[in-house]
């Protein structure tokens, strides 16, 4: 199944779209009131209005952003910027900048988590035929959750041995078996061995070696 999510000509008109919405909005300050999304009361009113855009907008029965979750990641500089439409001289580019910065990162957002997710069903599929024992797919599991670069010091025979509940010999040896099988890498000798995921760009690196 082929998944179409933001495209260059879409995201456009949606910004488009959201220009000219957001100039409805900030040319009243009543709106501006109802468009606080975290106050009691006419938060949902805030809610309810970017909601029925967004819908109206993608004609779609899903969505594909994240945006009140943006929002709330972003809550301080979004008060502000809202405090100083609704206070400020009537002009509110900067609020209606920062609204659609904040919409940009939201799809840029979610369309990286469906990438990560299409990532890791496509892994298991393309390993379905291969023989593994349950505690080599916790431990694979557990590494493909934590997502590109976030498998803090990758998988080791001692994380191995406290995340499946076995012996230290047991884990260097499931964990040599994943290496042997293609679906993990070694890196690094003796105390150090760690094993990473055999997808690009999945590798965790190392502060030090970042820095350089």
């Amino acid at each position: 199944m082929q998944v179409q999510i933001f495209s260059r000509t879409r995201f456009c008109l949606l910004l488009d779209v959201w220009t000219r919405f957001c100039g409805v909005i900030a040319s009243n300050s009543d709106l501006i009131r109802k468009f606080n999304l975290f106050d009691d009361g006419s938060s949902r009113v805030g809610r309810a209005f970017l909601a029925m855009a967004l819908a109206q907008d993608a004609r779609l029965g899903y969505r594909l952003h994240g945006l009140l979750q943006e929002f709330r990641d972003r809550q301080a500089r979004y008060c502000d910027e809202l405090n100083r439409a609704e206070r400020g001289a009537g002009n509110a580019t900067s609020w209606v900048l920062w609204f659609l910065e904040a919409l940009e990162a939201s799809c840029t957002r979610t369309a990286t988590l469906i990438d990560e997710c299409v990532v890791r069903a496509r892994f298991w599929g393309e390993q379905r035929d291969i023989t593994l024992i349950e505690r080599q797919r916790k431990a694979l599991n557990r590494m493909l959750d934590a997502g590109p670069g976030r498998s803090e010091g990758g998988m080791t025979a001692r994380k191995y041995a406290a995340l499946t509940q076995t012996s230290s010999a047991s884990a260097t040896r499931e964990l040599t078996d994943l290496a042997r099988k293609g679906l993990l890498v070694p890196k690094g000798q003796g105390r150090a061995r760690r094993y990473e995921l055999e997808i690009p760009g999945w590798e965790w690196v190392p502060p030090s070696v970042k820095r350089k």
